[in-house]
């Protein structure tokens, strides 16, 4: 949710016109019109306005979110690196959220501290971050804002909670620390990847939620899956599995876990497999009601054609591929996900000897890793020069120069 989504939603909320609403704060309707219909920044000033009109303090939260993102983006470390004091201080407010949570469950009940307004405001802004990593190009800017989230859980925390609280908590931080694990893992840190991915998990098992523990477990194995740990991967993700299970049968959870299953089976040549896990995935089609949340369950069933044609192209089907990136191009993509499309297709292309076409894909592929400061996207570049080096076709060598240029300084 954008700050002007979350304007038109909080005023409604609260039985506010947009009219009324600038009445009340002294404020001609102008300006704070154009920011809920996006066509504005929000100043702090407006922030301001808004919590004390609605009796909140996710409008302030969520405008320095934005300017944080702002100034990291200015900021940040070259090609996209992810920033190590960053790093160390998200994972050790993981870890500190971890032991107070073990000491808590062996204490006795007692009164929270906490109040509600605390808990409405960490969900919106946990909530609101999801969706802004989501609109990003560069996913590290958004890591000063998990940081300061994540520290908001955890005085929180410190301050006293008690079991019902406590499980609240441990909630919004598997989902916090699972965004921060995404960032990881597209800035090419793996091993903090899997460290968040693992305290998330941790997490989301001592507040009881069973999709939210099934998805750290799935994030966790698409992280092997980029190492090729195959078959670590599969028994993972066959933990994943049993635990969404006991979760909610109208999220899509079970379905993300399938389609992450197949990719396992397409890199180990097992076709039927694939098909069995892709048709799994599909019956998210068939789930009724609002499919995932556009955060940290994000699997609508928009992605499985490029997953199949990801998966049909590991097996040497290349004329089902073919027809998957077709229908995979006609949908609203993502930078990283435009580029893993431009990868596949150079692969085609190099089926059909098709040299200069698989070439165009690749530069634009690179491309889009320059302007993201993706590292996700630089590694799939450098498996499809690790394929054509091996390959050893002289036909390759100007696009392998071009690969190499690509991820020079990132193998």
């Amino acid at each position: 949710m954008d700050f002007g989504a979350m304007m038109r939603e909080q005023l409604r909320t609260n039985g506010w016109t947009l009219r009324a609403a600038c009445k009340a704060m002294s404020r001609d309707q102008a300006y704070p019109s154009r920011v809920m219909n996006g066509h504005e920044p929000p100043s702090q000033e407006l922030a301001r306005d808004l919590d004390r009109l609605c009796q909140t303090t996710k409008f302030t939260k969520a405008y320095k979110a934005l300017k944080r993102a702002r100034t990291a983006a200015k900021t940040a470390p070259p090609e996209g690196r992810i920033d190590p004091m960053l790093r160390r201080e998200i994972l050790r407010l993981a870890g500190a959220s971890a032991v107070s949570a073990l000491a808590w469950d062996s204490m006795p009940t007692q009164p929270s501290n906490a109040t509600e307004l605390q808990f409405t405001d960490h969900k919106a802004i946990g909530s609101y971050l999801w969706r802004l990593y989501g609109r990003l190009e560069s996913k590290s800017e958004i890591l000063p804002s998990v940081t300061e989230h994540l520290q908001g859980l955890q005085e929180t925390l410190s301050a006293g909670a008690n079991q019902e609280s406590m499980r609240l908590l441990c909630s919004l931080n598997s989902e916090a620390l699972q965004l921060a694990g995404e960032v990881f893992f597209d800035g090419g840190a793996y091993d903090d990847a899997i460290n968040a991915h693992l305290l998330a998990a941790s997490a989301a098992k001592e507040a009881d939620e069973y999709d939210r523990w099934a998805c750290a477990l799935t994030r966790y194995a698409l992280v092997l899956n980029t190492e090729k740990r195959w078959k670590d991967s599969r028994n993972l993700l066959e933990a994943a599995e049993k635990v969404a299970l006991r979760g909610d049968s109208q999220l899509p959870t079970r379905q993300w876990v399938a389609s992450v299953r197949a990719e396992v089976a397409a890199a180990t040549g097992e076709r039927s497999e694939v098909e069995r896990a892709l048709d799994q995935a599909n019956t998210v089609l068939d789930l009724t009601g609002p499919v995932g949340n556009g955060g940290w369950l994000r699997f609508t069933g928009d992605r499985l054609p490029e997953q199949r044609a990801s998966a049909y192209l590991s097996l040497g089907l290349y004329e089902q591929a073919e027809q998957q990136l077709s229908i995979a191009l006609s949908a609203s993509l993502t930078p990283r996900r435009s580029a893993a499309i431009l990868i596949d297709r150079a692969r085609l292309a190099l089926h059909q000897r098709a040299p200069e076409a698989a070439r165009e894909h690749v530069e634009a592929a690179a491309e889009i890793a320059t302007r993201t400061g993706s590292t996700y996207i630089v590694g799939k570049l450098a498996q499809l020069h690790a394929e054509l080096i091996a390959a050893d076709d002289p036909s390759t060598t100007e696009l392998i120069e071009a690969l190499s240029e690509a991820t020079k300084g990132n193998s």
